[in-house]
């Protein structure tokens, strides 16, 4: 499936590549890991699912406007899928590269 370039998106902000080279690096990051790859993927994708339901549920008195506490909810899960998808980044260059903590902390200065 697509798992490969699950992590493209966090490769290439933090590394700072193009998107080719972030869904190359991406699928090197994710090679035999694809299953865990995939769990995280299909828990964001349950979450996205969850936040489409109670934002419908919370909008049908509204139906036919945009209802701000649905923008919000689903906003809000779109960020804490990105920020799965980012930590699943720097536990694969910690599995894959030996990367200690320090060499992580390197990233955010």
């Amino acid at each position: 499936g697509l798992t490969f370039c699950a992590v493209a998106a966090p490769v290439c902000v933090v590394e700072g590549v193009n998107s080719l080279r972030g869904i190359v690096r991406s699928h090197r990051l994710t090679r035999d890991f694809r299953w865990a790859v995939f769990s995280v993927c299909l828990l964001i994708l349950i979450f996205k699912i969850l936040a489409t339901t109670l934002s419908f549920i919370l909008d049908l008195p509204h139906v036919g406007r945009v209802d701000m506490l649905a923008l919000l909810i689903n906003t809000l899960f779109t960020a804490i899928g990105q920020v799965m998808l980012t930590v699943l980044y720097f536990k694969l260059r910690v599995a894959k590269e030996e990367l200690s903590t320090k060499g992580l902390q390197a990233v955010f200065e």
